[in-house]
């Protein structure tokens, strides 16, 4: 086996391609023959970049290129060994496993007891296909690396000293240091397993098909060539290059060693290193521990350190915009670690500017058509969960699905396209309307759990015909997808047929668009899925008895983690994943998110049934085998190129705390420790005028120093305002002035005017269903709404018994007793009756726990109810909204004018929750007016933010202005002579108004009405900040504060008033 070293201080494609073209010229001629070569590369990536190498080289010289086969390392074996029987696909291994261990489990009753002392009853099929299919996996690994169970069993019992162990015993075995002890129940386990793998042979000879890696073993272990039966595997007439693999399984090493005349291994790195490969250019184990010292030094010198993933890719934006000029946008590739980034990575871009992004591969699971077919077996398995066992097509008839479901369905963006598309008749929309917020708006009215069937909802809620007319479409189209399926081999039909439907509407898509590149390539690729993973032999349908929605799970499950290239078009940035990396040769290159939990990637999954000493012991890959090829794969990447930028972060997309990877550790001197007290002390934040925000330098030399400004920052402080993505919007000049305000406008507009603004004058307001439970606002306005109708009814019921104003005193206990009882009795009669309108039967969950905290809280209410009832207090009115001017003397005087040019007076409107009335002994009258708080802060907390009254008088020190306003707009009410407000003429110069509140909150021992006694300075005061604040807003004053209520925290309002 010959191994050829090629400097790894060239790019290592166009380096290979040089030195085989210099070898394979033929005579000093233009003709280069490279025919006699298979190229095995260690991705699709490297090989299709090599012969797009030896096509430039071609046409820039115009000579003749007869280039080579191009491998993937992963299926070069077959080339090697004849193949005598057709592959079983992925589904039909698995198939057959799930039937070779039940019938494993069947003839030997202590399986159960060593293999799954909790496996699932034998009709239950979806829990043992799962159990065949995770078998299949650790066979596939096993395969891998040369072994078959039968193998591991023998290792077991020839190489283990067997002892019994207690339970907890056998749960610490993994993590013991002995080297030469098992437990007997593993060495049984492997027995068994071996048994269940004869089965399993078997079973793939009765229906004429072969696993794929068993026939690799059975050519490895039978090539034998004698004169009586000669064999044709492992004699090869072309040279096989194996290049840049050094990550090799052991039967792919095995292989390359039958054929080691054969195969010259092209190895990147300095021929000095030859001590630290393998000759077949895999790594030496123990090898490749740290960076070569320069190379370590060169990557601390590239080196930030970022807080969050926003600062991350800022850093990344900030080094684009520095290389633009002098950089082709070609010659960039973006290695992005962690995954998670990639779609804020993107929205940056193009935000700022930077051509269309392909990303290298893409994973099935992430593209349209395959989230489509996972929202269509959510649907469909919703439906089936309401009634299991029943037919799903019948049950469609009838049932619609969870809601969750439908709203996934409803908001992916093929489907809405879809929807847009479908033309009626006459060519005019099918749908009309927003049926997305129809959906939210219908969502935050009822909460529910699961839907009503279409029709259902068109003849109860005809208020959603947009949410009505999209529901039924799509649940027609499904009904008629579930009922053409019979088995597993209609699917491909089905599936294909819904493709269609969702997407033909358009006539065609463009492959150079990546987004219509990703549908045509997603479609094909679940229609290979069906050929390549999921064939399966008509005899071993009966052992897949599957529902629509389970089948099409399978297919999903199947196809998930699947890989595809993205489309290739000119001038955009290339996007690619950490193990295509090291064989790229773009000029600069960005390594985004080299934090410990991405890299090195540990694709070794540690299995209950392979333990680590096992491991070791059938010498078999560990994660420390990954630690060094990803080491190496670092190496070649920084000594390839001079100008390259890796960036880590501390905190996650989903906030949590991440850790430097060890790649970046691996410092011999002393200036490790300076590096790790800097990766893991508190992150450097810089001065905000810099675009680099909570970026932390990552130079070695000077850890504790503040880092000078590099070509990595921009280099004035235009840079960082362009690069801010979105800053808050100014002031409309096209806004007539304001002349109407609301009570509760004046607390929003002292909160933060520009917050008003946003909510008071443009309306801003978020809808969505992200709430699982009723949130704070809807659940206090269903107490408003109970409480309305109690005292509609009490007014009612009082009426009945004659003068409204009569005193109803409450003398003894027993009757207080009984009052508080049957207010609670009305109240819970109302609330009930509410729940049932707004949610039905079937609201969340949570829905259901809220009534009964509602409840609770009436019930507290009822008591303090009664009690007032006691005092002789009496309800007038309830929901009274009274409309007003502002005007002088507390509402008492005259009309005053706001705003500096065109004054005009301040309409004030405001409903008061409850009007209650007393006659005093005296012959006077008390009225008193309530609003409802489901919270326990008192009227002077809200008003001033403190316990007590404050000891000044300013206007600044308010914080709201509710029951001032409330008092000035009665006073206005009564002076007035608007006719509206006749029946508050009872209300004279005599009578004694308060105004508080009603709190109903948490805690029910704090239930309470409690009322202020507000002296004249303080209403003076509060006067005086009314108008200051009606003056602002006429003339448009709306300064951002920069602050929020704690109800705007985490919403679209802080990211409004508070951006990047």
């Amino acid at each position: 086996m010959k191994r050829t070293f090629l400097d790894w201080n060239k790019p290592c494609i166009p380096t290979l391609a040089e030195h085989l073209l210099k070898k394979c010229q033929v005579e000093n001629t233009d003709f280069f023959d490279l025919s006699n070569y298979v190229l095995i590369f260690p991705n699709r990536a490297a090989s299709k970049r090599f012969l797009t190498v030896l096509a430039d080289h071609a046409w820039k010289t115009q000579c003749t290129i007869e280039p080579p086969r191009v491998k993937h390392m992963g299926d070069f074996m077959e080339l090697l060994y004849e193949q005598k029987v057709p592959c079983a696909s992925l589904l039909t291994q698995q198939v057959l496993w799930t039937a070779a261990l039940k019938q494993t489990a069947k003839e030997r009753s202590e399986f159960f007891d060593v293999l799954y002392p909790n496996a699932p009853d034998f009709s239950d099929m979806d829990s043992w296909f799962n159990i065949g299919a995770e078998m299949a996996e650790i066979f596939q690994d096993l395969a891998r690396e040369n072994l078959d169970f039968g193998q591991v069993f023998q290792i077991c019992r020839d190489s283990f000293t067997f002892q019994e162990k207690s339970t907890q015993e056998l749960k610490n075995h993994s993590s013991s240091n002995d080297t030469g002890i098992l437990p007997r129940r593993e060495i049984l386990r492997w027995e068994l397993l071996a048994h269940a793998e004869r089965i399993y042979y078997q079973r793939m000879d009765e229906i004429g098909l072969w696993d794929r890696q068993a026939a690799r073993l059975f050519a490895l272990r039978n090539s034998e060539n004698t004169p009586s039966s000669p064999s044709k595997d492992f004699q090869i007439p072309f040279r096989l290059g194996v290049v840049g693999c050094v990550d090799l399984s052991n039967l792919q090493r095995e292989f390359l060693k039958r054929v080691e005349s054969q195969v010259e291994v092209f190895i990147f790195a300095p021929e000095t290193m030859k001590d630290r490969f393998e000759q077949d250019g895999c790594l030496k184990s123990g090898a490749w521990q740290r960076l070569e010292p320069n190379l370590n030094e060169r990557l601390h010198q590239s080196l930030v350190q970022a807080t969050t993933p926003e600062d991350q890719i800022q850093a990344v934006t900030d080094k684009l915009r520095s290389i633009a000029q002098n950089t082709r946008i070609e010659d960039v590739t973006l290695g992005v670690i962690d995954e998670s980034l990639e779609p804020l990575l993107l929205q940056t871009l193009t935000l700022a500017g930077v051509p269309t992004l392909r990303s290298g591969k893409k994973i099935l699971e992430n593209l349209q058509p395959w989230k489509l077919l996972k929202s269509m077996s959510e649907y469909c398995q919703s439906i089936l969960s309401f009634k299991p066992g029943q037919p799903l097509g019948e049950l469609m008839e009838s049932v619609g699905p969870s809601y969750p479901a439908l709203a996934y369905f409803l908001r992916l963006e093929d489907v809405g396209n879809c929807l847009r598309a479908q033309k009626d008749e006459f060519g005019s929309p099918l749908i009309s309307g927003d049926w997305l917020a129809e959906l939210d708006q219908f969502f935050n009215r009822y909460y529910p759990s699961q839907m009503p069937h279409p029709d259902q909802l068109a003849k109860q809620h005809p208020e959603f015909p947009a949410l009505t007319g999209a529901f039924r479409f799509v649940h027609g189209l499904l009904l008629d997808m579930a009922r053409e399926y019979v088995n597993f081999h209609s699917l491909l039909s089905i599936v294909t047929q819904f493709l269609k439907r969702i997407y033909c509407w358009k006539n065609s898509y463009d492959s150079q668009n990546e987004e219509e590149y990703q549908i045509i390539r997603g479609g094909m690729e679940l229609n290979h899925a069906f050929s390549d993973k999921l064939q399966l032999p008509p005899a071993l349908l009966p052992e897949l008895p599957l529902t629509f929605p389970q089948a099409l799970n399978l297919l999903l499950t199947q196809t998930a983690g699947k890989q595809m290239a993205s489309s290739s078009v000119p001038g955009t940035i290339s996007i690619q994943r950490w193990l295509d990396l090291p064989l790229d040769d773009a000029n600069v290159m960005f390594l985004i998110g080299m934090n410990e939990e991405f890299v090195p990637v540990e694709t070794v999954s540690e299995h209950i049934f392979l333990p680590n000493q096992l491991r070791r012991k059938l010498n078999v890959k560990t994660n420390e085998s990954r630690f060094e090829r990803d080491l190496y794969n670092l190496s070649v990447i920084i000594a390839q190129r001079n100008d390259f930028f890796v960036t880590f972060g501390r905190i996650s997309t989903d906030g949590k705390t991440l850790s430097p990877s060890r790649l970046l550790l691996t410092d011999a001197t002393d200036r490790l420790i300076d590096q790790v007290i800097q990766f893991f002390d508190d992150p450097i934040v810089e001065k905000e005028d810099s675009s680099t925000l909570g970026n932390v330098p990552c130079s070695p030399q000077t850890p504790n120093q503040e880092r000078e400004k590099t070509d990595f920052q921009p280099s004035d402080s235009s840079v960082s305002s362009a690069s801010r993505l979105f800053s808050t919007p100014s002031i409309s000049n096209n806004i007539p002035p304001i002349t109407e305000m609301s009570v509760t406008d004046f607390s929003a507009f002292i909160t933060n005017p520009y917050l008003f603004y946003l909510e008071k004058v443009l309306r801003l307001k978020t809808v969505n269903d992200f709430a699982q439970e009723l949130p704070n606002s809807s659940f206090g306005t269903i107490i408003h709404e109970v409480l309305e109708t109690f005292g509609r009814q009490e007014i009612a019921q009082r009426k009945e018994f004659g003068d409204i104003n009569r005193l109803s005193l409450l003398e003894n206990r027993n009757a207080l007793k009984k009052e508080t009882a049957r207010i609670q009795t009305r109240l819970t009669e109302i609330l009930n009756r509410r729940f049932i309108t707004l949610f039905g039967f079937d609201p969340l969950p949570a829905i259901n726990l809220q009534h009964s905290l509602i409840q609770a809280r009436l019930e507290a209410f009822a008591q303090k109810q009664a009690e007032q009832y006691a005092e002789g207090w009496q309800i007038w009115d309830v929901e009274r909204t009274i409309q007003t001017e502002l005007r002088t003397n507390r509402g008492s005087g005259k009309i005053e004018h706001f705003g500096t040019d065109h004054p005009s007076p301040m309409l004030i409107h405001g409903k008061f929750d409850r009007i209650d009335f007393r006659k005093c002994g005296d012959g006077t009258t008390a009225w008193r007016i309530w609003d409802y708080k489901t919270s326990s802060t008192s009227p002077i907390q809200r008003h001033f933010g403190k316990k007590n009254f404050p000891k000044e008088r300013s206007p600044e020190i308010w914080r709201d202005l509710q029951l001032p306003l409330y008092l000035h707009l009665i006073h206005s009410a009564v002076t007035s002579e608007d006719p509206r407000y006749a029946d508050l003429a009872q209300i004279t110069a005599s009578s004694r108004v308060e105004a508080g509140y009603i709190l109903i909150p948490k805690k029910l021992q704090n239930t309470q009405f409690t009322s202020i006694n507000w002296d004249k300075d303080l209403l003076d005061s509060a006067n005086e900040k009314t108008f200051l604040i009606a003056h602002d807003v006429h003339d448009k004053r709306f300064p951002n504060l920069g602050e929020l209520s704690q109800w705007h925290r985490e919403t679209e309002a802080e990211w409004i008033i508070k951006p990047n």
